[in-house]
């Protein structure tokens, strides 16, 4: 079977992309290798995207079990090639920035930071397509929860300072362990935590509680943000699905952290949940499977 053609918009924003580094060749000023900067990046954008809704599309073909490891083998080859160009983009990004091409005004720069945006957002979209593809490859031991938890709280809370939030921790997991891997344990709990910054308005708090309980190890992140729909609560661990508030606020995403949260909370034994009412914030609760304690 021959691989799918690109869409039109791929093919146009391929066409602009060509057009404008063509154009930037010899040509003084910035603006010429800003816009093709903006527009390759667009480009492997939609090209990720694409990929990603490739990956899971229902067909016929794609579900026979021996087509599986050709289709998970083809996602992570075309999402680590994606990195290249990738690379190359943020180089430039990072030579416009430095003033190789002349000094930048202000909303100069501005532009240049939607394009670094765009530029973490394809990073981001390669990497959860390499993170399902390859959630249960992953060597297994005794991982300690509060220094895990301790990690994902401290990458985060910049954006928190950021954006102007108050994020409190409240963790009393007594040394509690899990049979696990520690880095998909990390991806689960930034994850979580990236969401709740993300949909908190400035001047909110995102709190997170932790605890050993019987036989588990319960962590709740809870947020002052606008809170999930009922009738949406369902669907937000799905991949690339959009909440109507990420949509309507322009929420930056992928539409695959908390499928990917899903997955490898999964592949871990346990389980993730939410709890929550329009106005009133939301609380994703993840509980696993605790290691048994030698007497």
């Amino acid at each position: 079977m021959s691989p799918a053609r690109p869409g039109p918009l791929v093919l146009l924003l391929a066409v602009v992309a060509v057009a404008a580094a063509v154009a930037a060749v010899g040509t003084p000023g910035w603006w010429p290798t800003v816009v093709a900067v903006a527009a390759a990046v667009a480009v492997t954008v939609v090209a990720a995207w694409r990929l990603g809704a490739a990956s899971t599309r229902p067909a016929a073909v794609t579900t026979r079990p021996e087509a599986a490891p050709a289709r998970t083998d083809l996602i992570a080859a075309v999402s680590h090639d994606l990195r290249t160009p990738l690379a190359t983009i943020g180089a430039y990004v990072e030579l416009l920035e430095a003033g190789d091409a002349g000094e930048l005004s202000g909303e100069q720069r501005q532009m240049l930071d939607v394009v670094e945006e765009n530029v973490q957002r394809a990073y981001a979209i390669a990497d959860d397509l390499i993170e399902l593809r390859g959630a249960d490859s992953h060597a297994r031991e005794a991982v300690l929860v509060e220094d895990v938890l301790a990690r994902a709280v401290r990458s985060i809370g910049p954006s928190a300072r950021r954006r102007g939030l108050t994020l409190a921790v409240d963790a009393r997991l007594d040394g509690a362990r899990v049979t696990g891997n520690a880095v998909q344990l990390d991806r689960v709990l930034t994850n979580l935590l990236s969401n709740a910054v993300k949909f908190t308005p400035e001047g909110g708090s995102v709190t997170v509680h932790g605890r050993a309980e019987g036989g588990s190890v319960v962590v709740e992140v809870t947020d002052t943000g606008a809170g999930i729909p009922a009738r949406e609560q369902h669907r937000i661990f799905e991949r690339y699905y959009r909440a109507d508030a990420a949509r309507a606020g322009r929420v930056p995403g992928s539409g695959l952290g908390l499928a990917i949260v899903r997955e490898l909370v999964a592949q871990h034994g346990g389980a993730v949940d939410v709890r929550s009412r329009p106005g009133q914030g939301a609380t994703f609760t993840l509980t696993l499977p605790a290691l048994a304690v030698a007497a």
